[in-house]
Formats: structure tokens, sequence, C-alpha cells
């Protein structure tokens, strides 16, 4: 389960397909890349490999796994959710760009926008990039409550004290920016990529 912008809830249907095959390809390529991988926002791209598996297996199972407990939210997690959009965003651009790309993303994006009533959806073949930015923005929009994970730098360079208090005034737990996954060694990186690989091919399959 996952502490959502609409609500407490596990991703279900094609919102599920979408983002379980998105995170599955993002785990291959940590895998591949020995972690080496950068997707978009800096509080996930300047984690360590071990953090990186941490964090994917963490909002794979928080999302998609209704057996597992809610998570709290911290910078960590939220921007790993946010990597994996960008990694949609990229993907589709591709797929636009790319007319013999054997892909489906812009389908699974309008299955998922469907859904969700969202109005006013662009036909699968449309080629304009800025409309499908909208709508898988609008999908993360489903998840994510904001994006406070992007403004690390400006609480850290406030004093102390001013820091406490704008956090407090936006609502954000003081622990939201310092409390990061735990760094995996290789044996366990193995695991929890093997394992959230697994979960994503069973929600791809459904």
């Amino acid at each position: 389960m996952w502490h959502t912008n609409t609500g407490d809830r596990t991703l279900e249907g094609a919102e599920a397909k979408l983002f379980a095959a998105a995170l599955w390809d993002c785990a291959t390529i940590l895998e591949e890349s020995d972690g080496e991988c950068f997707l978009g926002p800096p509080a996930f791209d300047r984690m360590t490999y071990g953090q990186k598996a941490a964090v994917l297996s963490i909002i794979g199972k928080g999302l998609l796994d209704p057996k597992e407990p809610i998570c709290e939210l911290t910078a960590a997690v939220e921007s790993a959710i946010a990597a994996v959009f960008e990694y949609i965003k990229e993907e589709v651009a591709a797929e636009i760009d790319d007319p013999e790309m054997k892909s489906d993303w812009r389908k699974m994006i309008l299955s998922a926008r469907k859904e969700s009533d969202g109005e006013d959806l662009p036909d699968e073949g449309c080629d304009d990039h800025e409309e499908w930015l909208i709508q898988v923005e609008e999908l993360s929009y489903l998840i994510l409550w904001d994006y406070d994970f992007e403004d690390e730098d400006l609480y850290v360079d406030m004093p102390p004290e001013d820091s406490s208090r704008f956090k407090e005034f936006m609502r954000i737990k003081d622990d939201y920016f310092v409390e990061i996954p735990d760094d995996l060694d290789e044996a366990a990186i193995g695991t929890a990529v093997s394992q959230l690989k697994a979960l994503c091919g069973e929600i791809c399959e459904e």
C-alpha cells in the first residue's frame, strides 16, 4: 500500500501495468549499469548503487503489492517514483521519434488515463511530445503529493531554525530529506532486483 495523492492504495489495472513495465526497465538499467544510471531527479541520481536498488524495491512493493505496509514518504522514495515517470517520458518520446520502435508506451499511458477518468485524451497515434508529457504528468499526480524532494538545496542552505520553521509551514517532516534507504551490498542488490523484476513481471502479465 502507498500513501498517494488519491488515498492509501495499491496501483491496479492499466496504471499498475504501466508503472510496473517502466519500473522493470529501470531495475534492468540499474543492474546492467552497476548503478551508474541517472534518471533525472537529483535526489535519486546521487544515491549509491545499493541505495538505488533498495529504494526501487521499496516503491515497487509499496505501489504494487497490497500486502506491503504503508511506507513513510521521504525525499528518497518520492524521487524514485518521479524517476520512473521520467523514464516513461523519455520512452514515449523515443517511441514517437522512431516509428519502427516496437513499444506500446502511448497505448499503456492512454489505458491508464482512461481508467483514471482522464479527459481530452489524445489519439494513440498522436506525435505531439508535449501532449504526452502532460498525460504522463497527470498520472504522476495521482501518486505523488508534490515535488518537495526537488527543494532539498533550499532547506540545506537555510539556517537550521529557519529551515525547521519553513518545513513546519510546508508540512514537511524534519527527517524527510535526511532519511535514506539502506545501502545494500552486492548480494542484497541482486536479490532485491530479482524480486522486484519478478513482481513487475507478474503485474505486466495479468
